[in-house]
């Protein structure tokens, strides 16, 4: 009878691994087609910085998507069907990418916006859903099980990245080694200029360095920086300098926009074909994961199950319910502590994807080595992100967190100071490892804060997590072409030291109330009557 039961339950672990491994898949087509292209938008459509303006507008929308609809959508119809909705809208936004004028990249914008909104609400309660449906039938706690999935989860997300990434390197790069006449044009034109002013070399990857002011493609380029013994002035307006000046774009757009468009395009089929094989396979096997529905609960508690499903159908998913339920969630004390980490998340993330490619990567070495870029940033969030899951369970969130504090000053630090020169410029790779580490650690920090801080309600907690983040994310993009990259990083290190200052707060008064009572947004009569029970005991 044992042998019997412990069959039956390593069946069932077994089939919610496969349900898992069929949603990570899917999620690793899409979410590295579409992650790859938005890497790419700060410097192929840097042209009155559209592709920015896009990402910025898609943000924006995503925010009120997250507020006004999802937490409905989620109630309603469940994860599946809103998590749908976000990958169809990745799949647009890419196809908009054939077309790159303002028109369509805005209104490809507000479609992906809306879709961002689902899905980033939707991801971390995914990977509850299958870490509770493990624990149900597992020997550990469902919280291991949680942390588990979720490692790995964006573990695959960042397999994704690095896919989408080294996909996008290696078609563009061998765009790259096709010459055309303006390339031609401004290789022959360099010579001469090299010529005439006794410059001992003269390559095509010093041409890429040289700022070139010219009316027409006729006339004859003068630069305007010097070369040879003062190395550094090659790159004076990248890395912190960066400012995206609407003249030094234009008389180095070769830097940003590859000369060679069928290269281009080629990459843009092959991720729309990914994403359809993505989203097929979520259509046809991915489960609907309500929350807080039977699907959550152990089979052992059968007798609380008809019960909540009553409940469940008799809660109200109407738009002014979800807004009364965010904003109460939104003014518990310990979410606002958290808000701070939430918005720094946001801006981390716009920061590498906006900033990062263009002014350290596209700048000093070049639009085709965006994607070897990103592949760095993202093997190094892949592997931290599952390793620091085990990390916080070894050393404690408390300890994560310093050392994330430490190693992004630091970072953020030798960003401001560095000046990139011929001998030192493959050191963008490893600004792009650091901040890969870090980026990962604080996802998993922040998981690890909700897990404990707000068991319940987890559709409106998840959502104003989403909320939140998707500020930071749309404040990077649309202050990308207001200020310099050396401001962003002084805004970027005040965030960092407020995030943890209140993180601090919020963990001392949970410590301090952990014994006595439930730290969440509001907890039904049933549940507070249940913790009451349990005191008494």
């Amino acid at each position: 009878m044992e042998d019997q039961v412990a069959r039956q339950k390593k069946e069932k672990i077994r089939k919610i691994v496969i349900a898992f491994s069929v949603y990570s898949f899917g999620y690793f087509l899409n979410i590295g087609s579409y992650l790859a292209i938005t890497g790419l938008q700060s410097s192929v459509n840097i042209e009155a910085s559209i592709g920015t303006i896009s990402l910025g507008i898609a943000y924006v929308v995503s925010f009120l998507t997250a507020l006004l609809l999802t937490p409905s959508v989620i109630r309603k119809f469940g994860c599946k069907y809103a998590f749908l909705i976000g990958e169809i809208a990745h799949l647009l936004y890419i196809v908009a990418n054939f077309y790159p004028v303002k028109y369509v990249m805005i209104i490809s914008g507000v479609i992906v916006g809306v879709g961002e909104g689902m899905i980033w609400t939707t991801v971390p309660v995914f990977s509850t859903f299958f870490g509770i449906q493990h624990g149900s039938h597992g020997s550990k706690h469902r919280s291991e099980y949680i942390r588990k999935y979720a490692g790995i989860f964006f573990g695959v997300y960042f397999a994704g990245q690095i896919f989408g990434s080294a996909m996008t390197y290696a078609i563009l790069h061998k765009g790259e080694t096709h010459s055309t006449p303006q390339n031609d044009m401004l290789i022959q034109a360099y010579s001469t200029w090299a010529t005439e002013t006794n410059l001992s070399y003269a390559t095509n990857d010093t041409l890429r360095n040289v700022t070139y002011v010219t009316s027409t493609m006729n006339s004859k380029p003068i630069a305007n920086m010097t070369l040879g013994s003062d190395e550094p002035e090659l790159y004076r307006y990248c890395g912190a300098n960066d400012c995206q000046n609407p003249e030094i774009t234009q008389s180095n757009l070769h830097n940003y926009v590859p000369a060679d468009k069928l290269h281009l395009n080629i990459l843009l089929s092959v991720f729309t074909c990914l994403c359809v094989i993505g989203i097929f396979l979520h259509i046809c096997y991915l489960p609907v994961a309500k929350p807080e529905t039977n699907d959550w609960l152990p089979e052992e508690n059968a007798n609380i199950i008809d019960s909540k499903s009553e409940i469940e159908k008799h809660k109200d998913h109407s738009v002014k319910a979800t807004l009364i339920a965010i904003f109460k969630h939104s003014t518990n004390f310990m979410q606002i502590l958290l808000l701070p980490a939430l918005l720094y998340h946001g801006l981390m993330y716009g920061f590498y994807l906006g900033e990062l490619v263009r002014a350290y990567t596209s700048c000093i070495l070049g639009v085709e080595h965006v994607g070897l870029s990103l592949v760095a940033i993202s093997i190094s969030s892949a592997i931290s992100s599952v390793l620091s899951g085990k990390l916080i369970g070894l050393l404690g969130r408390n300890i994560t967190i310093a050392i994330l504090l430490v190693g992004e000053t630091l970072a953020y630090v030798f960003c401001l100071l560095w000046r990139p020169n011929e001998d030192s410029k493959s050191l963008v790779y490893a600004i792009f490892v650091v901040f890969g580490v870090t980026y990962s650690c604080w996802k998993m920090c922040i998981i690890s804060m909700y897990t404990d801080y707000f068991p319940k309600n987890q559709e409106i907690a998840y959502t104003v997590w989403s909320i939140w983040i998707l500020i930071g994310i749309a404040i990077s993009f649309v202050w990308s072409p207001l200020l310099c990259v050396r401001a962003k990083l002084y805004v970027h290190c005040v965030v960092l030291l407020l995030s943890v200052s209140c993180y601090g707060v919020a963990e001392f008064f949970y410590k301090s109330n952990y014994q006595s009572r439930e730290l969440n947004i509001e907890v039904e009569p049933d549940e507070k009557q249940l913790f009451q029970e349990k005191d008494e005991q």
